[in-house]
Parts: C-alpha cells; structure tokens; sequence
C-alpha cells in the first residue's frame, strides 16, 4: 500500500486458512473464499531424500550460558522436534566510545561528506582493532556518506567482537546508489537507534498516453515527480526496470496503491533497452512496438520503478564462511532503499527487533521504502528471529532466507568445480570443512553423498571449487549438487506487519519454521508461500517442519499470474512436473479479514 493507511481491525470470517496446496497454487480459479480449514500436510513421497537434507530443530549454539541469550523454543508439527533458536547479544557493553569528528554534515558539499565517511570509518576500524564494546555517534545528528568511487560501498564494519553500535538517534544518508553498510568478520554485534536512507528515487507514477507518432503509447511521468527525476538523474538517463499497475485512492487517505481486484506488472529493460526516457517531454517511449505497450490503455496510471538491486542497505559478508553470526538490528528505521533492506549471507544467527521501513523523508514524492527484497538471505546455517517489525512498501518478497542448488562443471578426481543453476548469482562462502554434500539428478534421486575436506575455495565466474573427501566416479557435469548444512533451518517470523508489495510476504524455503501472530496487506502474491521449485530459482532443498499460525490477511493474491491465496504450498520438480517435497506443513488458527482495507 502506497503512502495511506490501513484499516486492519474489521469484522472477521472467523478462524480461516486461505490455502492452495501443491498444483492448486497455479489455478487462476481458485478463489481466496475457498479456504481449507485448519491442516497439517504430512511428510512428502521423497522420504530418503528428506531425511539426508534435514537440518537439526535445536541450533548448535544451544545449550546457552549466559542469561542475555535470547532463546525461542517451541513445538512444531513432529512431536520429537521442538524448535529451538537462539541469538547471543554481546557479552559486555562496559565502557563508551564517541565518534570525535564532525557534529554532522550537509548534502551537497562532497569533498566534506567523503572526508566524514573516511573518518568514520577509521574510527570503525580503531574500535575493531581497539576491541572496543560499546560504541555511539552523538545524538540526533545526521550524517551523509559518500564512497570513494560511485556505486561503491559506503561504509565496513569488520571485525567487532561483542559489541553494540548506538546510533543514537542519528541518520545516515548513502549519497550514491550502491552497497550501504558491509559487515564483515562481526560476532555478536548488536546496531541500533538511528536511521538510514537511500540515495535516488526509487518509483515514480507516470499516466499512459499516446506516443507522438499517433501509434503506440507513451508513460507520461507526473509533474510532481520530474523535478525528483532531474535532480538523480541530470544527464537524462533514468533507468526503468519494471513497469506496475497503479491505482489512485481518494476519500480519507490519499495516494497511490497497487491496483486491485487484478495487479500486473511487466519487467523491461531488463537485457535490451526496450523504453528509453525523452527528457523534452518527460516521457518514456517504447524503442519498438510489443506485448507491453499492447497492455497498456489510454489515461491509466502506471508506477515506474527505477531501481532494483543496485544499492543494499545492509550486506552481510561471509567471505570467510565462519566470521559473521549472531547479529542485531534493533529499533531502526530505513527509508528509500534502492536494493534490499539486507541482504548477502552468514554463519548463522540474525535478529531484527522493532525494525521498520518507511518512504523517504526529504520531500520528494516517496512510493517505495525499499525497491527489492526486505531480507533476503541466501546461504546461513540457522537461527533467524524477525519480530515487531514494521515492513512497508516494498518491490519484491518481504523475507526470503533459503539457499540454492548449483550444476557441477567440472570433476578431476574428488575436486568438483560447481557453478549456478539457475539466475547467475553466487555466494562469497559455499561451504565449510565436515559440510554435508549431496548431488541428485532433476528427479530428485540420489546420486552421490559426502562431505567437504576443506573449506570450499571461490574461483572467478561464479565458481567454486569443492574437495570432497572421497572419489565418486558417478560425478558427471551437469548434475545438481547442493550443501545441505546452509539451507536455513530455525526461524522465528512474528508479531510483524507486512505492508505492500508485488510479490510475496514470505517465503519459507527452510525447514523448522515458526510465522506466529503477524499481519499482513496488499500483498499481491501469496501472503505466505512454502515453495520448493527446480523450475524457479533452483532454491529451497526440503522446507519442513513448519507451523503458520495466528496470522491475519488483509488484501493478498490479487496478482494475475499468482496464487490467489493467503497460503500457498508450491511444489514443481524439474521443468515443471509434480514432486512432493515439502513435508510437515501445520496451518491454524488464521483470519481472513473483510473487508481487507480500507474502502473495500
């Protein structure tokens, strides 16, 4: 939902799971009213295969020692395995250490702003080498950091030992679209109470109308956001990544919102310029005619979004593969965030508490707070808790933490080279010595079990190179192989609220799952998606042992090529074709609210 309120606390349909199960998820018929009751699915077909992936419900830091220790234990569908997740905040916070340099600093002076940034970053650095426990900017100031080079990251913190960053009431402003915050080598490291904001406008609102030739269509940006335009964009040329169905909203709340009872969106420029900007006329045109423009009807609204993944808030580095876990984000706020909120990987263990997204906070038009995923994690070996977070507008999943299957490229001997197997993204750690490693066929039949001898060593291209510590002449290229120790496992989502966005709310491609107490609106895909798909991404090995209960869902699945479900359970083996892997699903005690919001 754009830039209006919600109207969550209505008169409600009772305890109702609004669910599509396994091929249900693609029926365009399914209406949200036919929900099941409350249900368990039980274990998949592929039990072998289930059983040799599965991850442990209990985390490896428990037994806990220290009364700090945030632990969350609770029953989940098997009897015999009750959840059990732990975070370790720091272990002292003797002691204070006050950034020394400037009080704040103004937008615009540059070489000002690139010194700030160079001074707090030593002094990041002093404290890392200093092993300093506790460390704060001055109160309320704001704060805006520019990177060495356009599109580089703003600012590392590396190697933090038990230690809390208080901003203390203060913004940090990222003056350039790219990496924010790096956090590299930190153990037990809590940042709150302050701020972050994001360089560039995110989306804009343009209305269609005819090309000047008279055939086809042109996006006419609003005039109240040009000026936002030039100002990001001064030599004319604005990005445009995907092109969004848009509403307005009149009566008591004003603004925008994705459109409904049907939202579509169409993903351009994505290999071939397919709309370039005309700064004369402050409009996009199609390079050439095609389905889109075909799409699109005279006088509608449309929402142009300008960023993808260009500039994370947060990156959690892993290159090591053993130095970053258990990390707190408390009572902080992001605003106009051009990539995810956070993104990247870790050992394991991360907490958000009384986080929030909201729109940007300058006085341009804001429509997005973040243009990609919230949280989006790819490779972590357990002990996630995400709660009391409020998660506005965004462009994509509100929380996907999952890992992914890969192609071996290359065998000699018990040397295996792998590479991506679906879009070509990669992690900086694939796996740790004594990892477990499995390779199947697209049938999901074993091929190969062993572990890795040493920690897997990263090569150019995306590649990775694994010894295993066995020979295994049945490896051929091609094949799938994933690590079945970094596929998540132990996450806690609750009492959050998901607000707007074209996707999906969350994800659960993990096993041992708790999504307790939270609420969730314009959500135009699933509201809560348990997926499995060789089809996709090649993410998700075997989500099991899940419990979704206690949420309410306001308007979710009005996406015309989605589920139209609150929950959905997705499941498509390779090319498409059946498979039953997800296994141990418990849904109850939900609420379908009517009406969803407000107006409606």
């Amino acid at each position: 939902m754009f830039n209006r309120r919600f109207g969550f606390l209505r008169t409600c349909l009772g305890p109702v799971a609004a669910v599509a199960i396994a091929g249900l998820a693609q029926s365009q018929n399914l209406e949200l009213s036919q929900s099941y009751a409350d249900r368990t699915l039980s274990d998949g077909q592929h039990e072998d295969y289930i059983a040799r992936v599965g991850v442990d419900a209990v985390s490896p830091a428990w037994p806990v020692h220290d009364d700090d220790d945030v632990v969350i234990r609770s029953a989940l569908v098997k009897p015999a395995e009750t959840i059990t997740v732990v975070r370790r905040p720091p272990v002292s916070q003797i002691g204070k250490s006050e950034f020394p340099g400037p009080s704040e600093t103004q937008s615009g002076d540059l070489d000002r702003d690139y010194n700030l940034t160079r001074e707090i970053q030593q002094w990041f650095q002093m404290a890392s080498e200093g092993n300093l426990r506790n460390i704060c900017l001055p109160a309320n100031r704001n704060y805006h950091l520019r990177p060495k080079q356009p599109g580089g990251r703003h600012l590392l913190i590396e190697g933090l030992r038990d230690c809390v960053v208080d901003l203390n009431g203060s913004t940090l402003f990222f003056s350039s679209v790219g990496p924010g915050l790096v956090l590299k080598d930190c153990q037990r490291v809590l940042i709150r109470g302050g701020e972050i904001q994001g360089a560039s406008t995110l989306a804009t609102i343009a209305q269609v109308v005819k090309n000047h030739n008279g055939s086809g269509r042109s996006l006419k940006v609003l005039p109240e956001f040009v000026n936002a335009l030039q100002a990001d964009f001064p030599d004319g040329k604005v990005p445009l990544w995907t092109i969004a169905a848009i509403q307005k909203q009149t009566g008591s709340s004003p603004g925008w919102r994705l459109s409904q009872p049907v939202y579509q969106d169409w993903f351009v420029n994505r290999r071939t310029r397919q709309w370039v900007f005309n700064a004369e006329t402050q409009s996009f045109v199609p390079t050439k005619f095609h389905s889109v423009d075909a799409s699109l009807l005279l006088d509608d609204y449309v929402m142009l979004v300008h960023h993808n993944n260009e500039g994370h808030a947060i990156m959690l580095d892993n290159r090591d593969g053993q130095g970053l876990e258990d990390i707190t984000f408390e009572d902080m706020t992001f605003r106009n965030i051009p990539g995810m909120m956070i993104a990247g990987e870790l050992n394991r263990g991360l907490h958000l508490r009384r986080v929030q997204t909201q729109l940007r906070s300058n006085g341009s038009p804001g429509l997005l707070s973040v243009a990609s995923d919230t949280v989006h994690i790819n490779s972590v070996r357990g002990d996630i808790i995400i709660e009391d977070c409020s998660f506005n507008a965004s462009f994509d999943d509100k929380i996907n933490i999952k890992s992914n299957y890969w192609r071996i490229a290359e065998v000699a001997g018990n040397e295996v080279t792998v590479h991506p197997a679906g879009r070509p993204v990669s992690v900086k750690s694939w796996g740790k010595k004594n990892d477990r490693i499995l390779v199947v066929g697209d049938d999901l039949e074993e091929i190969s079990q062993s572990r890795l001898v040493v920690d897997s060593e990263r090569l150019k291209g995306k590649q990775h190179l694994l010894r295993l510590d066995k020979f295994d002449a049945s490896l051929k290229a091609g094949q799938l192989i994933f690590n079945a120790d970094t596929a998540g496992g132990r996450v806690v989502i609750q009492n959050n609220r998901f607000l707007s966005t074209r996707a999906q709310g969350v994800l659960v491609q993990t096993s041992h799952v708790l999504i307790r107490g939270n609420i969730f609106d314009e959500i135009a895909g699933p509201a809560i998606s348990v997926r499995f798909g060789l089809n996709d991404w090649y993410e998700s090995i075997a989500p099991s042992n899940i419990v979704i209960e206690q949420n309410r869902f306001g308007a979710v699945g009005f996406d015309r090529d989605k589920a139209n479900a609150a929950i959905e359970i997705k499941q498509k083996g390779s090319g498409g074709s059946p498979v039953s892997i997800i296994s141990n699903v418990r849904i109850r005690d939900n609420e379908l609210l009517s009406p969803p919001v407000d107006g409606q």
